[in-house]
């Protein structure tokens, strides 16, 4: 996981509020080693195409939910767009957690998801449960592995191919296949690599490869890195 998109009120009246809450979460993204990506630059406003995209080229969203307008009973509603974004990035099936100002009440659909409350006077609790939740992202996404592709010609024939399929799947430790998934393929100095993601520490990796009406396959291998030993002198 690289890139959150972060989704807040840019309303003049909401700043003192909001602008503290974001830099903390901003912090907090940035000691994952995670980006924040914001509709800033376009002011805010209604849900448009450029926002779309900016979701849609994340890896989840949190959206931090405070007061608009006033209910009967004394709470208030979320702010429209807010909401718009949460429910675009649930609709695209990203990720997705909201921050919730205590004053307001979440209705319909909302009551559904998981969301964490927050007191503006005491947002310490509420920030130790975020980061919590990066982390389950981040461990839930894996790392990103570099395997390079054997025997070379077979991997230059990926590289060279129009429409050549590559795909890889994961075995966890129980035994359990993954999906496949389709890799990404480049001929670099050294040979061809797939790039892959989601590799959990304990995962063995399986590989497939089409070009053309010819197919190959690898078995399913533990993630590691051969160190091949040389002698450098005599005792």
């Amino acid at each position: 996981m690289e890139t959150v998109f972060l989704s807040y009120s840019y309303r003049p009246q909401d700043q003192t509020l909001v602008k503290p809450i974001v830099e903390l979460i901003v912090d907090v993204l940035e000691s994952h080693i995670v980006r924040a990506v914001t509709g800033e630059a376009l002011g805010g406003g209604t849900l448009t195409p450029t926002i779309m995209g900016r979701i849609d080229g994340s890896d989840a969203l949190i959206a931090l939910i405070t007061p608009d307008e006033q209910r009967a009973d004394g709470t208030y509603t979320p702010h429209v767009w807010v909401r718009d974004e949460l429910n675009y990035a649930r609709s695209r099936n990203k990720r997705a957690i909201s921050m919730m100002q205590q004053t307001v009440t979440p209705d319909g659909a909302w009551q559904e998801h998981e969301y964490i409350k927050f007191d503006p006077a005491n947002i310490l609790p509420s920030l130790r449960r975020l980061v919590q939740t990066i982390g389950q992202w981040k461990r839930q996404d894996g790392r990103l592995v570099k395997v390079m592709l054997l025997p070379e010609e077979v991997g230059a024939r990926v590289v060279r191919s129009q429409r050549p399929m590559c795909d890889y799947r994961f075995i966890n430790k129980h035994g359990k296949p993954s999906e496949w998934k389709q890799a990404d393929v480049l001929g670099e100095i050294g040979g061809s690599f797939a790039y892959i993601s989601g590799a959990q520490d304990d995962s063995l990796l399986e590989f497939r490869v089409k070009v053309g009406r010819e197919e190959w396959g690898s078995r399913a291998a533990p993630q590691f890195v051969p160190a091949n030993l040389q002698r450098a002198r005599r005792p």
